[in-house]
């Protein structure tokens, strides 16, 4: 199912991404330990992405706004395009997180 998401923080944006029942059965906690990056639990929490799903519509910028380091944006990303179906031999398409928004 493709979903259009019109008010992202912290920027108006389009945001385009699919869901899967995969993504939303597993929790944020849960994932983020199988990627090795459970030590962002607390501050994608803090920013009100406390669920999976939630997380999983991040962009660029707000990961960027989080302090993320790069390697570990793309790491994350991989994770949410791997879920939603994306092929694992494919790179991520040079949009913020599957926003419509060309990276810089």
């Amino acid at each position: 199912m493709l979903s259009v998401d019109y008010t992202s923080w912290p920027l108006r944006e389009f945001k385009f991404h699919l869901r899967s029942p995969v993504a939303t059965m597993a929790s944020l906690q849960d994932v983020l330990v199988e990627i090795s990056l459970e030590q962002y639990l607390g501050t994608f929490e803090k920013a009100g992405f406390n669920t999976w799903e939630k997380l999983s519509t991040i962009t660029e910028l707000e990961l960027a706004a989080l302090n993320i380091p790069r390697g570990h944006r793309r790491r994350l990303q991989r994770e949410v395009a791997r879920r939603s179906g994306w092929p694992e031999d494919q790179p991520l398409p040079r949009y913020n997180s599957f926003s419509g928004i060309p990276s810089q």
